[in-house]
């Protein structure tokens, strides 16, 4: 079927773009509502040569088993870029997703260290709530990062099966509510209440909040 050689063709040119590292990362700004200065910047995977989603590239290489390229590319690409290109972020922090279920190699690992322990303060990073971590696992990462200066961020809060129990878990730095909690919330009180008791418990708890 067409829908079967779609995939197939997919399939192939995420071979090709994770083979030759072919993803770029573009800047998007968080803006503090205070003043409407950039807080920090959120990296975005792209691949520019084709119209193929983020959302299909990673769907690809989890069906190709090879989303530690996807988490090797992000975490080293990233941050080579942020270091080479240091005046352009100014004091601005760098968001960059990870993957912490999935594990790079060591060598690949003490690279990214290095860059986090030499950018002291500027590398948020972002996990996924779908992440299967159990608690000592968890709760290694997080301490890692945090010797290494870095901070951490749950995305996408809200979606799926997120709850407060989650946040207890990662208590991390800063929380980002989900699209779909945000969207038309002036004309729907429920999620004006949902959102008004996270914004509540990051506030109790030290914690910032992202639309």
């Amino acid at each position: 079927t067409q829908e079967l050689m779609d995939e197939i063709k997919r399939n192939q040119l995420v071979t090709q773009i994770l083979n030759e590292n072919l993803l770029t990362y573009y800047y998007q700004p968080i803006v503090s509502v205070e003043d409407g200065s950039i807080y920090a910047f959120e990296a975005l995977m792209r691949y520019e040569a084709e119209r193929i989603s983020p959302f299909h590239i990673i769907q690809s290489a989890t069906y190709l088993n090879r989303l530690s390229d996807i988490e090797k590319m992000t975490l080293l690409n990233v941050t080579e870029d942020v270091q080479n290109n240091i005046t352009k972020f100014g004091d601005a922090k760098v968001f960059l997703n990870s993957l912490p279920g999935i594990e790079i190699s060591e060598d690949d690992d003490k690279i990214f260290s290095e860059r986090l322990k030499a950018n002291n303060d500027r590398f948020v990073i972002e996990f996924t709530e779908e992440s299967e971590l159990d608690d000592d696992k968890l709760q290694a990462l997080k301490d890692k990062y945090y010797r290494l200066g870095s901070q951490i961020a749950v995305d996408d809060f809200g979606a799926g099966y997120s709850n407060v129990n989650n946040l207890l878990r990662y208590m991390p730095n800063y929380v980002k509510i989900d699209r779909m909690l945000l969207s038309e919330i002036q004309n729907n009180p429920q999620k004006i209440h949902f959102v008004k008791d996270i914004v509540s418990f990051a506030k109790e708890n030290k914690f910032k909040v992202l639309a």
